[in-house]
This record gives C-alpha cells, structure tokens and sequence, in this order.
C-alpha cells in the first residue's frame, strides 16, 4: 500500500502526463487532519478538466481516497 506521499506523488505525475498546468502538492498533515496532501491544478479547457477527472487512475486504484469537487 502506497503512503500518502507517494500517493501524492503519483497523482502529480498522472496530471502532468494528461497535461494539466500549475500543478501543486500542497503539505497539509500538520494543518489539518482531513489529509495529508492536498493536490491542486489547473487545465486550458473545459474538455480537458473532463478528462483529468475521468482519468482510469482516479476512478480505480484511489477511488475511495478522491474525489471530484
């Protein structure tokens, strides 16, 4: 099982792949206890955005830790 770090990690490298831009991991463990990262970005068109929240990686392997907002 994969820590949150390294979860974080992996969500990062799965949006850059899918070209989304202004990506960030946020450190929030010692702010709150809702998690430990928070990753945050952004995407050039409304299609795009669609396809980084539907991305296989999303909706199976972490589909019980993200959720779409």
């Amino acid at each position: 099982m994969m820590n949150s770090l390294e979860m974080a990690l992996e969500v990062v490298k799965t949006l850059d792949a899918k070209k989304a831009v202004s990506i960030r991991a946020l450190q929030t463990g010692g702010v709150t206890s809702v998690a430990d990262y928070f990753v945050i970005c952004s995407a050039q068109s409304n299609t795009q955005v669609k396809a980084l929240t539907e991305n296989h990686f999303f909706t199976t392997e972490f589909n019980s830790c993200i959720h779409n907002v």
